[in-house]
């Protein structure tokens, strides 16, 4: 923030300098600052959205009963995992996200599940769908826990994705996935 405040002042009084006008109205240095401030916005909203683009990482919404939350996911050409049950594309997510999104005691449930598979707790997690699903990774085989939400919405640059139902799966090494995403998306999806 303080380098984009240093950077439109720099910019100003340049442009403050080459404008050769003895009187300064404050007409004319308010359309000087909202044009420069405009134009300012437009580099850096074009510098971040080929950032993503360049990077695979887009806006994610993903909602569940009436909780509308923003992530970022990070397109994986390797995540083709899907779901045995439904056959649906599986997204892969940060502990993180479950709490952010699953009231507090829905969350400590998928918490409990996921530790001690098999013991469910209590009958408020069914409307989550919870299931396991197997999965093989470089040297790796196992389960993870997966529920099903409401709607999952991917921000592409050219379009909006939306994924109804969504299964998501909770990561086995949340430190897999990077540190400027939350989800790591499913390549099938997403072509």
């Amino acid at each position: 923030a303080f380098v984009t405040i240093y950077i439109m002042a720099f910019f100003m009084g340049g442009l403050m300098e080459a404008v050769p006008v003895k009187k300064w109205t404050l007409l004319r240095f308010v359309v000087l600052a909202v044009s420069a401030y405009l134009g300012l916005s437009m580099l850096i909203y074009l510098t971040d959205s080929f950032r993503a683009r360049w990077k695979n990482i887009y806006p994610v919404t993903l909602s569940y009963q009436g909780n509308v939350q923003q992530f970022f996911g990070f397109h994986d050409t390797g995540n083709l995992l899907v779901d045995p049950l439904n056959g649906e594309g599986v997204f892969l997510v940060k502990p993180e996200v479950m709490e952010a999104m699953l009231p507090k005691k829905q969350a400590e449930g998928i918490k409990h599940l996921q530790k001690n598979p098999g013991e469910l707790e209590d009958t408020e997690l069914t409307s989550l769908h919870p299931h396991f699903l197997p999965y093989r990774s470089v040297g790796k085989e196992g389960v993870m826990l997966a529920v099903i939400l409401d709607d999952l919405c991917i921000h592409t640059p050219r379009e909006v994705i939306h994924v109804a139902n969504p299964v998501l799966a909770l990561a086995v090494e949340p430190s897999a996935l990077g540190k400027e995403y939350q989800v790591l998306l499913n390549s099938r999806i997403l072509h």
